[in-house]
């Protein structure tokens, strides 16, 4: 069996890629405050479970985003 990968994770990987071969900075500050607004300009449109999904992925960028500032305190 083939493994395939799904269309919108190879989006991902790729724009990751992308932002790596660029030395692109990376703030997960600034990611979770374009999600935020983004989704509070758009709220209208979203669904329960498009909110719910999205609050998700911002709920886990938040979360290791401040584990990782916890973690440069301790070092």
């Amino acid at each position: 069996m083939e493994d395939t990968e799904h269309p919108v994770i190879r989006l991902f990987r790729l724009h990751g890629e992308m932002m790596d071969s660029q030395a692109a900075p990376h703030d997960s500050d600034e990611a979770i405050v374009q999600l935020a607004t983004w989704m509070d300009s758009v709220q209208h449109w979203l669904t329960e479970d498009d909110v719910s999904a999205l609050t998700a992925v911002g709920g886990i960028m938040y979360r290791e985003q401040l584990r990782r500032r916890m973690l440069k305190r301790v070092k």
